[in-house]
């Protein structure tokens, strides 16, 4: 399986379980139904996190699909490529879908633009409820958030 540049973390990366995620990004929160097979040492194995992974990789395939057949829209690979990653990242939501408006425009000009403030807009509108100061800071912390939109814009033009 190719999991892009999805980091394995066998142990969950927060103080709490329930607000953080373990091996390739899995979040409990958002998938509460699904049974985490740990390790008696409280880890989980790299092919129990490939499981993870593919459940989180059903769910967004399924979204995209349903959201591309609902506007009548087509992604070439690269672009489906692209959005699958920024699914996995930010899951389906109005900010989501606009990336794939663009990219089935094939607007690069757009699908740039939309990418590089993406994490502001994202922790503006989800994280902090329209407090700018708070959203500014989220991005300022988390400065890996820009690579990854470069990535994505790069798997857009490119493929992997």
């Amino acid at each position: 399986m190719q999991r892009g540049y999805w980091h394995f973390r066998s142990r969950f990366n927060g103080d709490v379980k329930e607000h953080s995620k373990i091996a390739y990004g899995f979040d409990m929160q958002q998938y509460p139904e699904v049974k985490i097979n740990y390790n008696s040492d409280g880890t989980v194995s790299e092919e129990e996190g490939e499981r993870l992974l593919r459940i989180v990789l059903e769910q967004s395939k399924n979204q995209i699909n349903s959201y591309l057949d609902d506007t009548n829209q087509v992604l070439d690979q690269n672009a489906y490529d692209a959005v699958m990653d920024l699914f996995y990242n930010r899951n389906s939501n109005k900010l989501t879908q606009e990336v794939i408006d663009a990219m089935a425009e094939r607007d690069d000009e757009k699908v740039w633009s939309l990418l590089e403030n993406f994490d502001y807009r994202y922790a503006y509108t989800y994280r902090y409820q329209d407090n700018a100061q708070e959203a500014k800071a989220y991005v300022e912390r988390n400065l890996g958030l820009s690579e990854r939109r470069e990535e994505e814009y790069t798997i857009y033009q490119n493929g992997f």
